[in-house]
């Protein structure tokens, strides 16, 4: 069953807020330049993006059945 309402948007709220601190970081580590630190949080940036994107996929899945 889909998240609705409250529950998604907080869920969205949360990725949004993890995704811009891990952007931050990957800038920090451009600016220091460690590549640690910036593939790193690449990483995490794209295991946000997919969990979103699979979320998504799966709400939109529900709703049309």
């Amino acid at each position: 069953m889909a998240m609705t309402g409250h529950k998604a948007r907080a869920m969205f709220d949360r990725y949004s807020i993890a995704s811009t601190k891990e952007l931050l970081w990957v800038y920090y580590g451009l600016l220091i330049l460690s590549r640690p630190v910036i593939v790193w949080n690449i990483v995490a940036v794209v295991i946000n993006f997919w969990s979103v994107a699979v979320y998504l996929h799966f709400a939109r899945r529900d709703e049309n059945h």
